[in-house]
């Protein structure tokens, strides 16, 4: 039997939690002949102002061609979407078997996790036991629909007991980030003076680590002045002091069921939409006064009071050793990929990435970069070029190392992720988007070491700038060094857009101003037309992005067999088509828009796909003011008059229907 491929999609992999999801699902798929790929493609809905939407451009490579079945962790993606909005997106995996972790979507397996039976456990612990009065929580300002189910239950709990958490008494915090924690503490003790709480309840082990240091630091000794508990038990809960009372949601296990019901569904082709429960288990250590401070670290608690012994836990020295070495490399990895100042050339870059990559323990890897870089605004769903070259790999588990010097072929990265002979085997790969700023160059698949995931994750960035400057010749980053990196690269980023053929949004501006331009100077007039499809995200929704894909490419071939070669035609985005007709008037304009409406409907009965194709168009006239000749003007105003298209298209059908 033929083995199959496998994609892990989660959000980032340095966080802990990404980590024990990995280690669940590859100890089920270690005893399987498959290949196990882990995609992080960062947040869907991705809210943040710098370009790490880029990264959700790798999930394009998870098609029926490339991967067999799909792990798709919905958690830690609630941060920033909503259920349906990833619901919307998971519809996009058209017939490729897909399990969700993290919410229950009735027509999907999935495996979720209780968390409520922990959380009555620990609120009814520190009541009873530690006869705490006034506690605290402390949350992000957008939590997750689990942590607010884990608040909520919280509330409930304590409440059977007369008590309720006063308003100064939930400590918010921008996110869940060490720092950001200890910025809200410090703002706390700014705003009373001191802390009036005696136990203080974090949402995730990283909120209660830096309430362990902020408030020692203010000398509140803990668990004597005020307990501390986490969420998630993270490998620091033991060395940590106090160690770390907490909750874990036993990831492992989740990711490990998760893996074994897509195996079945993919070898066995049956349908599932059972749901799995994962119940989380509550661990008492130190930190609420369980344990005293000199007690073994390597002790906890369960529920009914009874030791264990945590075969988990961290050795102090074994951890110092770790870090220090983490630190090395990650001085090693930013002097190796800072110094861009030198120049180095692309062929250089490949040249030397194996060394610099077998340093960081990392035994093996490609770099795989498009024939044409891909300057993209945000997206949800990355159109992959059809044309990429491998500019070096190696696999010195297989002996396998590139000729960096060969000529490097193009290959169809949506047909296959990698070509063959480069590695032996994929599997417990890494996919991650290589990037600079607004310009994807391509991805890099690499099987990390023992490091820890951080310095993979910045070691990955590094290499993105340094393909990105040496895209260019010494001499010409010499005398532009003045310029941003993305200026620069823009120059060598193709007009053209690659769906379609037709000019993307910089190229139809450019051409678009030089054509009226031209027009003006020749004493003619001339046509913007602006243009939307229509229903294009019921296109997606329905039948699937690859559907929409096959749309938008129908309806760019009818534009251009409409318009003449004279006429500047582009794709700004989406679904939106804009037109330069240099000497077309309106009269000419509304036969071209029934030629267009008759092309549309001779598309939809011969085609034989499900939807249909339909487009509104506004035109404005430009003449010999040269006021009224900016681009971008006319393009807004243009698109006012599409607006009133599409209103007068939807009172027609309302009243159609009406009629009917």
């Amino acid at each position: 039997m033929e083995s199959k491929r496998f994609a892990l999609f989660i959000d980032y992999i340095e966080s802990v939690y990404s980590q024990r999801l990995i280690e669940g699902a590859s100890r089920f798929f270690s005893s399987k002949d498959v290949e196990f790929l882990v995609f992080p493609c960062g947040a869907l809905n991705y809210l943040g102002k710098n370009f790490g939407y880029q990264r959700l451009a790798i999930a394009s490579l998870i098609n029926k061609k490339n991967i067999d079945g799909v792990i798709f962790v919905c958690s830690s993606q609630e941060t920033n979407s909503t259920t349906d909005q990833i619901y919307s997106y998971l519809k996009s995996f058209m017939n490729i078997p897909v399990v969700c972790i993290g919410h229950d979507y009735s027509d999907y397996p999935c495996i979720v996790n209780s968390c409520d039976e922990s959380m009555i456990q620990l609120a009814e612990h520190i009541i009873k036991k530690h006869k705490c009065k006034n506690p605290a929580i402390f949350v992000p300002k957008t939590p997750s629909l689990d942590i607010l189910q884990r608040i909520k239950t919280f509330n409930l709990t304590i409440k059977k007991f007369g008590l309720a958490i006063a308003n100064d008494n939930i400590i918010k915090c921008e996110n869940l980030s060490y720092n950001s924690a200890i910025d809200s503490l410090q703002n706390y003790k700014k705003r009373f003076g001191k802390f009036r709480f005696d136990s203080l309840v974090c949402m995730t082990d990283t909120l209660a680590f830096a309430s362990i240091d902020y408030l020692s630091s203010c000398n509140v000794k803990i668990p004597k002045d005020i307990l501390i508990t986490g969420f998630d038990d993270e490998d620091n809960a033991t060395s940590y002091s106090p160690t770390l009372t907490t909750i874990n949601q036993n990831v492992e296990k989740q990711s490990y069921y998760a893996a074994k019901i897509l195996y079945k569904m993919v070898y066995k082709g049956k349908s599932n939409t059972d749901t799995i429960t994962i119940h989380s288990s509550t661990i008492f250590r130190q930190s609420c006064g369980c344990l005293s401070l000199g007690s073994d670290k390597n002790r906890y608690k369960d529920f009914k009071g009874k030791e264990h012994l945590d075969n988990n836990a961290n050795d102090g020295f074994v951890e110092l050793s770790q870090w220090n070495y983490n630190k090395s490399s990650m001085i090693k990895i930013i002097q190796l990929y800072s110094n861009l100042e030198s120049g180095i050339l692309i062929d250089d870059l490949a040249e030397r990435i194996e060394a610099d990559f077998i340093y960081l323990k990392i035994s093996k890897a490609v770099v795989v970069l498009f024939d044409k870089p891909v300057a993209t605004d945000k997206f949800e769903y990355f159109p992959m070029p059809s044309k990429a070259h491998v500019l070096s790999s190696f696999d010195s588990e297989g002996n396998l190392h590139f000729n960096t010097k060969i000529s490097r072929s193009s290959f169809n990265p949506n047909e296959k992720i990698v070509p063959d002979g480069h590695v032996t085997t994929l599997n417990e790969m890494i996919v991650s988007s290589v990037y600079c700023n607004s310009i994807l160059y391509g991805y890099l698949i690499f099987k990390p070491g023992p490091l820890d995931p951080a310095v993979y994750g910045i070691a990955i960035k590094m290499l993105s700038s340094t393909i990105a400057r040496a895209s260019y010749s010494y001499e010409e980053l010499k005398k532009k060094q003045q310029l941003e990196i993305e200026n620069i690269n823009i120059k060598l980023v193709s007009v053209t857009d690659e769906m379609t053929g037709l000019l993307n949004r910089r190229g139809f501006i450019s051409h678009g101003k030089e054509t009226i331009e031209n027009s003006i100077r020749n004493g003619k007039k001339g046509l913007v037309l602006f243009g939307d499809m229509d229903g294009l995200k019921v296109i997606n929704d329905t039948y699937g992005h690859a559907a929409g894909d096959t749309a938008i490419k129908a309806e760019a071939e009818i534009l251009k067999s409409l318009f003449r070669s004279s006429d500047i035609i582009g794709r700004l985005g989406g679904d939106e088509f804009a037109i330069v007709a240099p000497d077309m008037n309106v009269s000419k304009f509304l036969e071209m828009k029934k030629a267009l409406e008759e092309k549309c409907q001779l598309y939809n009965e011969k085609s034989g796909e499900s939807f249909s194709l339909s487009i509104s168009m506004g035109c404005v006239e430009y003449d010999l003011d040269d006021d009224k000749a900016d681009i971008e003007k006319l393009l807004a105003i243009a698109d006012d008059e599409l607006y009133k298209e599409k209103q007068l298209k939807y009172r027609n059908r309302r009243i159609s229907n009406q009629v009917l």
